[in-house]
């Protein structure tokens, strides 16, 4: 999961905008929990 959060982090440096940031995370989350449910 660091590896993830590092990432995000770094899309977040780069865009200079946080919650869209949080929000692609969320997604990331979301797609996840639905592969695991599958």
């Amino acid at each position: 999961m660091k590896t993830l959060e590092s990432g995000v982090w770094r899309l977040e440096q780069k865009t200079g905008k946080e919650k869209p940031v949080m929000s692609f995370g969320e997604v990331i989350l979301n797609e996840v929990k639905a592969l695991a449910k599958e």
